[in-house]
């Protein structure tokens, strides 16, 4: 009798998860981008399920007209990148969006509880603990920042002075907003965000510029921009946050769901940028260089 109970879980067990295998997952994309890929990639894997991927090409329009067709077959929105969420809350404003590398929802007003995922932003717990390792004599980090993200404003804070880093947040509403605060702040430390409301490229190398007037080390809000200026990237885990994306996924269709940050792997230098300047290996993360612009 308790072998037939046994065998009987085990085939229910089975054909459950094979039914979650099957599913279908429509996903929007926000444009073709290496980084959305691979955490795709990680968040398939995973998820354990098959992705139906469309790429919106970088058109709000074009990915609204895509969910239009596939509405009916739409339970939860998997939206990669900002403009992919955009599309979801424009069109389906009744549906629970899951997000990876999304902004906050708060950057377009989107409640916070129709969304979860993976954020575009990376972990400041593990930031903030890389920067004390590696630049030890560090006093204070200026971070700029949108006047619109006020949680991430004080999950920033709290995470640095946890560490001990004395904190200047730099709220701004616009890149030329951004290039003041920067020319009258005092820092160590300029920790920028990838966030395109208060920064562009123009914006980047108009702050590089003013390195060698302010002697601070700039931490760029990806490694791409080590090649125009600054010291310091980092590249987030995507392996990691596609599992934990994947993770995530499978909360919400219990009630459940989170909204985090995206995890770090790897911390990028620029070479030349730092070869006078003092520094540590951080633990658990990999170290590599880069050429660029001193």
């Amino acid at each position: 009798m308790l072998k037939r109970v046994i065998i009987s879980l085990f085939i229910f067990l089975f054909l459950k998860n094979e039914g979650v295998s099957q599913q279908n997952i429509f996903v929007l994309k926000s444009e073709a981008n290496p980084f959305y890929n691979s955490i795709l990639s990680a968040f398939g894997k995973w998820c354990d399920c098959k992705l139906d991927i469309y790429d919106m090409e970088g058109k709000i329009e074009k990915g609204k007209e895509l969910i239009k067709k596939e509405r009916d077959k739409i339970d939860i929105g998997v939206a990669v990148g900002t403009l992919a969420m955009k599309a979801f809350n424009e069109e389906l404003p009744e549906k629970n969006i899951l997000c990876l590398l999304c902004m906050d929802p708060e950057y377009l007003n989107i409640p916070p509880h129709k969304v979860s995922g993976v954020s575009v932003f990376l972990d400041e717990e593990e930031v903030s603990e890389a920067l004390v390792q590696m630049l030890s004599e560090t006093k204070k980090v200026g971070v700029l920042i949108s006047e619109k993200m006020k949680n991430l404003q004080k999950e920033i804070s709290e995470a640095f002075l946890k560490r001990n880093l004395k904190m200047n947040l730099l709220i701004s509403t616009n890149p030329m907003d951004s290039l003041l605060k920067i020319k009258d702040g005092e820092f160590d430390i300029l920790y920028l965000l990838p966030d395109p409301q208060i920064l562009n490229p123009s914006t980047y190398q108009a702050i590089v510029k003013i390195l060698p007037t302010k002697n601070f080390i700039m931490i760029a809000p990806s490694p791409i921009y080590l090649k125009l200026g600054g010291h310091i990237a980092f590249n987030p885990d995507l392996e990691r946050a596609g599992k934990e994306g994947a993770k995530i996924f499978k909360e919400i269709s219990s009630g459940g769901g989170r909204f985090i940050r995206c995890p770090i792997k790897e911390v990028i230098l620029n070479e030349k940028a730092m070869e006078n300047k003092k520094y540590k290996s951080p633990k658990g993360l990999e170290l590599k260089t880069t050429g660029g612009t001193p």
